[in-house]
């Protein structure tokens, strides 16, 4: 992220999500982060990889920061839960300027195909002059290409079907992470949408478990750290996998947690 920041001439600072059966946003810390130079608050929802959206009383206290809210809801679409949550997009924010960013990579799984979008919420004496400046910088920069654009409608109609055939992987694989860890010392943090899962394993191998899961079993996860947590118990595994290969890597993971 930091590169990507500075080709932009951004300095991000860091805010806190905590966990206490549910993941949260850290409203203090994000306080603590803000000084003059401050812009705007990004968040991520549903985030990667906690699979937590963002919560009605979090965009609530984050309003009161007086600055714009960015939120990247590129995986908005896959709520994987039976009681959707109460926030499903930051447009729905009442006193602050908002953007939610959404695309054809995830939404309508066609990652190959470069299509994003931004719609702008918020009060109009807000969110008017926002447009406006957001046109120049789209008219400064290369528009999407001229293939993608002309099949849009298309692409769409079609990324519907696509949309429903990858979350009911989503859901088996998550169904099978409830069964095939039940009773055993692998436990998973709760899921409300996206394509990934977090779990945590006992503090029982020399080295992490990502390598060793990798280099003994065979099976490719990440590391908690790579997404910053400090829990060195946690790995975070793809939703996306075939159900079969999925079922097979879990079954491994299980076996060597013990």
């Amino acid at each position: 992220m930091d590169h990507l920041a500075s080709f932009a001439q951004v300095r991000p600072r860091l805010y806190g999500i905590g966990y206490d059966g549910a993941y949260y946003i850290d409203v203090n810390s994000v306080r603590e982060n803000l000084d003059a130079s401050t812009r705007a608050i990004v968040l991520v929802s549903p985030n990667n990889p906690t699979g937590s959206f963002t919560r009605r009383p979090e965009l609530e206290a984050l309003e009161t920061l007086g600055l714009p809210l960015i939120s990247d809801e590129v995986f908005a679409d896959f709520c994987l839960t039976s009681d959707p949550p109460g926030l499903r997009s930051v447009l729905q924010a009442k006193e602050s300027l908002v953007f939610a960013l959404g695309g054809l990579s995830k939404s309508s799984a066609w990652p190959q195909l470069k299509l994003a979008w931004i719609v702008v919420g918020g009060p109009p004496q807000l969110r008017e002059p926002a447009l406006a400046r957001l046109e120049l910088i789209a008219d400064t920069f290369l528009s999407a290409n001229t293939p993608v654009q002309e099949a849009l409608p298309e692409l769409l109609a079609i990324g519907l079907s696509r949309q429903a055939e990858v979350k009911r992987r989503l859901q088996t694989n998550l169904s099978a992470i409830e069964a095939l860890t039940r009773g055993s010392a692998v436990s998973a943090r709760p899921v409300q949408g996206g394509w990934s899962a977090v779990l945590s394993l006992p503090l029982t191998e020399p080295l992490d478990w990502a390598t060793t899961l990798l280099e003994q079993e065979r099976v490719l996860v990440q590391p908690g750290w790579f997404y910053d947590f400090a829990d060195e118990r946690l790995i975070v595994v793809s939703l996306l996998a075939p159900v079969a290969e999925f079922a097979e890597g879990l079954n491994r993971i299980v076996r060597r947690a013990g």
